[in-house]
């Protein structure tokens, strides 16, 4: 059977410098995709850069690659349905040009802010739509709006939706769409459930990663002193202060420990570390490159990601990729990518309307404490977590997901 090329446009909004999930997710895909023959990959990419003055577009081989700065203060442009839909027109009649003539494109957008964009070169170049979800985005209120945060978490749970209409991005994204990858299947069900979107209209592919390990564990001598690793923004919805608490505890319990805490830091928690946990065995060495996260992985005793909502984590994949013996708490995404005490250990969140999301910091220091005075437990889940990244997270069966996905909504196959 031999397969007719397709045009894949990797389409993303981001910030310069930036490091996330989304970033590493199109690292991974365009680097995989580009060693298939009758692929080719493009990239449209919206960015935020206050050095960046003017547009580059490129041809590296059959490629295109545009890069495209976002105005000043485009927060304010993207929550206007009208102001946006005029910038992307714009974008639309700049980009267009360079794409015409291609067949079997596929518009892959990762970020629903270029629904109208994805409809408007659609409709000039033909094609078809897919939208990734990485993210459940009124889940992003924990982080700068805790009160709207907790009302929103109050009526999911109680399934009252309406307020989610209000959300014109949201509705547009979905509706236009061919077809919907979301990366876990909690992703899914906020779709089928709360915006009605059918199900045959939405896959799941668990996001992946290359195993830089050898395919074994590769794992140095543990450290004298027990080394608790966290990786991820230091920030209140990924659970920071919840470990720095339990820590506290496990330190007053007598217990010895070196805890990392390696990611992007801003001074508003530099500033409470300081004042608050500064004689705790810890280091805060800030975003490390992921060379030097390897030797991390390789010499620490336990992983602890207390995040209070997540989807599909790449932290706790480049974990368990590792065979590190991991700690999560039992929320959404790392609910369903981990088995407790199979895979890894799980700590419960519970909510309350006024107080919030919460994590007993008593139970996170026990869970703690159990996991680094077990060997045989931290074993045990060291074998069972590697072998888990083998079956579901790695970039080769990220990939071929995502191929079948491509060709059943392109929808032409040669024989």
């Amino acid at each position: 059977m031999s397969k007719e090329r397709l045009n894949i446009v990797l389409m993303n909004l981001t910030v310069a410098n930036s490091v996330s999930g989304v970033n590493r997710y199109m690292e991974i895909l365009q680097r995989n995709l580009k060693e298939i023959v009758y692929i080719t990959v493009h990239t449209v990419t919206l960015i935020e850069d206050k050095n960046m003055f003017f547009r580059q577009i490129c041809k590296a081989g059959n490629s295109i690659e545009a890069v495209l700065p976002l105005p000043v203060n485009p927060y304010l442009i993207i929550k206007e349905e009208y102001w946006m839909n005029r910038y992307t027109e714009i974008i639309a009649d700049i980009i267009c040009p360079y794409f015409k003539g291609l067949r079997n494109l596929i518009w892959h957008t990762h970020c629903i802010n270029l629904a109208n964009l994805a409809v408007i070169l659609k409709k000039s170049l033909g094609g078809k739509i897919i939208t990734h979800l990485h993210c459940i985005p009124w889940k992003m209120n924990l982080e700068n709006n805790i009160e709207k945060f907790n009302d929103l978490y109050y009526k999911f749970q109680k399934k009252e939706y309406g307020y989610l209409e209000d959300n014109f991005v949201e509705t547009v994204a979905y509706r236009i769409s061919d077809h919907i990858i979301c990366v876990t299947f909690s992703g899914k069900d906020y779709l089928t459930m709360s915006r009605q979107i059918a199900s045959s209209k939405i896959s799941v592919v668990y996001n992946g990663i290359e195993d830089y390990t050898g395919d074994k564990i590769a794992r140095n001598p543990l450290p004298t002193v027990p080394e608790i690793l966290f990786v991820g923004q230091l920030n209140y919805s990924k659970g920071v202060k919840i470990l720095l608490d339990a820590l506290r505890k496990v330190y007053k319990a007598g217990y010895s420990f070196h805890a990392i805490l390696a990611g992007g830091r801003s001074s508003r928690i530099m500033t409470m570390i300081k004042h608050h946990y500064n004689y705790l065995p810890l280091s805060v060495p800030g975003r490390l490159s992921f060379g030097e996260l390897q030797k991390k992985y390789q010499s620490c005793t336990i992983g602890v990601l207390p995040s209070l909502h997540e989807q599909c984590s790449y932290a706790a994949i480049e974990m368990a990729m590792y065979g590190i013996p991991l700690i999560v708490t039992d929320v959404d995404g790392l609910r369903e990518m981990f088995q407790h005490d199979e895979t890894a250990l799980k700590v419960p969140v519970h909510f309350d309307k006024t107080i919030g999301l919460e994590v007993d910091e008593n139970v996170l220091a026990k869970t703690i404490v159990r996991l680094l005075s077990d060997r045989d437990l931290r074993e045990r889940l060291s074998k069972n977590i590697r072998e888990h990244y083998r079956n579901l997270f790695t970039a080769r069966y990220m990939v071929s997901r995502t191929m079948e996905i491509y060709y059943n909504v392109i929808g032409n196959t040669n024989e």
